[in-house]
């Protein structure tokens, strides 16, 4: 390079970044093209047309920009970054983690940061790769892809129209939709058939982490790093309540197995339960000395296990809020649980790498709930709304599917047909009590022949596409 292109460049490299630190991504994007042609041996003038290209949303040009920096120096840490950031965006999570991996062997102690962030990446993404049919997460988007033989994923559908990291991705009940949370500060409810963007639900005034449908599929709670929680209608995409008590960032949310309650974990320590119905709070759980990440119901709907920061696992009483026990003796901050299918044992993982499994003695279990539900059938390239024939329900013992009995399906029409609940109406917040109580919702699975109690409603929308506004 010639004296006076060196000095050209050497201005145009620093107005380039001066611009791209304004965000004038466009200017800088115009100073680093001419950079390109005046020296383009430089990896550096590539890695940071490559971040421009990158919030400017071009991810292919990002792609190309990223491969020129890395074969003009292979142990160049940032194009490596670059290129794992853009692969995840475009859903390519195979690539994107290798891209990673190279990022962490090659970043210095002073990216640090960078570094956890490319860990959790591949932590989620690889978790993404285990299963048949999977929603998976891209940093603004979401695909719907099924697993093919001994080839990895096909992608389906891309679902585009978040403008920041999507956190979380979940079916409705039925297998209709999908919504995704965002830090968009939004939620999306999609087309799990189409793809296409149903309505985007908005009223957070920051991250949204977490939600959960109610077992109807008629609600949705959903919370971030807001105090506040917000419970929905799905069918009208409504706001019907803010569920305010916390004092910080509310981690996690959901539905007890008979969708009367809400219960919710956050930073300040505690858990709390909430009438799904009214949105009221009903109590709150103290006891943990740390941040409250996780929790889950029991399938009975009696009990609650919640991790914290504390490096405790303690399991309450869901209907009273007392605590019943606390687990104690971890090195680390307990970060997972979950209940078996049965609720006799309890999976926990924490952030040294432990998983442990714990059977829950002397405490009282009773018969799992369980939910009656018609499922939508996806089949690529075929007729589009297919529903399974036949109503099905999980058996909460030995986690297979069958079908529900005639005489199970006549007693819960009948317990709708007598409380006159009209097609709107959420059956989990609108059937009386005594709805839950009737002796004959007490059954068995045909198949290991443990007992099994039977919500009051059934998750069937086979038949109502025309009188369902947005979900139709």
């Amino acid at each position: 390079m010639k004296d006076k292109e060196f000095i050209t460049a050497q201005i145009l490299f620093q107005k380039g970044v001066e611009e791209t630190s304004s965000g004038n991504y466009k200017v800088a994007l115009k100073c680093f093209n001419k950079i390109s042609k005046l020296n383009p041996d430089s990896p550096e003038v590539w890695n940071n047309k490559a971040f421009i290209l990158f919030n400017l949303g071009r991810y292919e040009e990002v792609v190309r920009c990223c491969d020129k920096a890395i074969k003009l120096n292979p142990k160049y840490p940032d194009p490596w970054d670059i290129k794992a950031r853009t692969l995840a965006k475009l859903c390519k999570h195979k690539e994107s983690i290798a891209a990673a991996e190279k990022f962490i062997e090659l970043a210095p102690p002073e990216y640090a940061a960078r570094v956890r962030e490319a860990k959790q990446y591949i932590e989620k993404a690889s978790s993404l790769l285990m299963f048949d049919t999977v929603v998976t997460i891209g940093e603004n988007n979401i695909s719907v892809s099924e697993k093919e033989k001994q080839k990895g994923f096909k992608c389906l559908r891309k679902l585009k129209g978040h403008t920041d990291w999507v956190t979380s991705c979940a079916f409705s009940p039925d297998g209709r939709r999908i919504v995704s949370a965002s830090y968009d500060k939004t939620f999306k409810l999609w087309d799990a058939e189409t793809g296409e963007e149903i309505t985007t639900l908005k009223g957070h005034t920051d991250w949204v982490n977490a939600f959960a449908f109610s077992p109807d599929g008629r609600r949705i709670v959903s919370a971030g790093r807001g105090n506040t929680l917000k419970l929905w209608d799905a069918k009208t995409v409504k706001e019907l309540a803010a569920l305010k008590g916390h004092t910080d960032r509310v981690w996690a949310c959901a539905f007890s197995p008979d969708g009367k309650q809400i219960v919710s974990t956050s930073d300040d320590e505690t858990l709390k339960i909430w009438n799904a119905k009214t949105g009221k709070e009903i109590t709150t759980l103290k006891g943990h000395t740390g941040e409250v990440r996780t929790f889950a119901f029991s399938p009975d709907g009696k009990q609650i296990v919640s991790t914290s920061d504390d490096e405790t696992l303690k399991l309450w009483d869901a209907e009273t809020g007392e605590e019943i026990t606390t687990l104690k003796g971890h090195t680390g901050e307990v970060k997972a649980c979950v209940f078996s299918w049965d609720g006799r044992r309890i999976v926990l993982g924490d952030k040294q790498g432990q998983v442990l499994l714990l059977a829950s003695e002397n405490v009282e279990h009773t018969t799992p709930i369980v939910t009656p539900i018609r499922i939508q059938i996806f089949r690529e390239r075929k007729k589009r709304d297919l529903w399974d024939e036949i109503i099905k329900v999980t058996c909460r013992w030995c986690g297979k599917r069958f079908s529900v009995p005639d005489k199970i399906l006549d007693v819960i029409r009948a317990i709708n047909r007598n409380a006159n609940l009209s097609p709107d109406k959420s059956p989990c917040l609108e059937l009386p009590d005594e709805a839950w109580e009737e002796p004959k919702l007490l059954s068995e699975c045909p198949l290991c022949h443990k007992p099994l109690k039977f919500n009051p409603f059934i998750v069937d929308n086979s038949q109502k596409k025309s009188s369902w506004k947005f979900w139709k």
